[in-house]
């Protein structure tokens, strides 16, 4: 593996029944899933773990599997904003897939585990509708784009990863 060579060891999607209204019937799947995906990650020194974790932030059981290893770039780039992803003021497509009390919150994350990788931006997309005149969303979820910085391991220079564009 090259210097900048990063590579993607997991990328989550933690299902919920919506056909029940109670959420914490499902928490020792989520727990379960959550312990799968990090023992997979953590045989890299890099690692992002990726995806819609289907809970909140501070959410128990689920939040106490997160490692402290990995970073969380939502908060290290906007560490002042909640960055709802399950936005169901906002997007009519979230509040029809939403359950009886639901309120927004952030339950998609990038996770990153590494001394290489510094996050620089991250940014919420998909967050308007695909048209002007119609209420449909690319998802009930928002996205995420975050940029990240890779350290060369010959200097202490960092070398900026391409930037991706979001198409609207």
């Amino acid at each position: 593996m090259c210097a900048t060579e990063v590579r993607l060891t997991q990328q989550v999607h933690l299902t919920q029944d919506n056909g029940n209204a109670e959420k914490t019937f499902a928490a020792p799947q989520y727990s379960k899933a959550m312990i799968g995906a990090l023992a997979i990650s953590a045989r890299s020194s890099d690692a992002v773990l990726l995806g819609d974790f289907n809970f909140g932030d501070g959410e128990n059981p689920e939040s106490m599997h997160l490692k402290t290893e990995y970073v969380d770039v939502w908060h290290v780039t906007n560490p002042d904003e909640k960055g709802f992803t399950w936005n169901i003021e906002k997007s009519s497509m979230a509040k029809k897939g939403s359950f009886p009390g639901e309120v927004s919150r952030r339950l998609d994350r990038i996770l990153v585990k590494s001394k290489r990788l510094n996050p620089q931006k991250t940014e919420i997309i998909g967050n308007q509708p695909v048209n002007k005149n119609s209420s449909v969303f690319a998802s009930d979820h928002f996205g995420l784009l975050s940029q990240l910085v890779v350290k060369q391991a010959h200097d202490n220079s960092a070398q900026q990863t391409p930037k991706s564009t979001p198409v609207e």
